[in-house]
């Protein structure tokens, strides 16, 4: 992954799977990461394996299906890390 140090990064369904490693990866460039995801144990659970592993993770609720979820979690991206430069939109649903 490219120098992320710096770098305010949120990312949609990073509980788990593509979202989850992309944070994962992400963190290991040195951004700081906030995961969004409707599954907040499962994105509790990846932000602290990220801060184990020496990297910067908070976890916010993300429902991508409402303006209000997003407007909230763009906030809380700003408020925790000073700005938001990068957004990944990975949520998705499988059916």
């Amino acid at each position: 992954m490219n120098d992320l140090k710096g770098k305010s990064v949120l990312i949609s369904g990073a509980a788990r799977g593509i979202g989850a490693a992309a944070a994962k990866c992400m963190a290991e460039g040195g951004g700081a990461i906030v995961i969004g995801d409707i599954l907040e144990d499962r994105g509790q659970e990846t932000a602290k394996a990220i801060q184990d592993a020496g990297g910067t993770a908070s976890f916010v609720p993300l429902d991508v299906t409402s303006e209000e979820s997003w407007s909230a979690a763009i906030a809380a991206a700003t408020n925790t890390n000073g700005k938001l430069d990068i957004l990944v939109n990975n949520a998705g649903i499988f059916l």
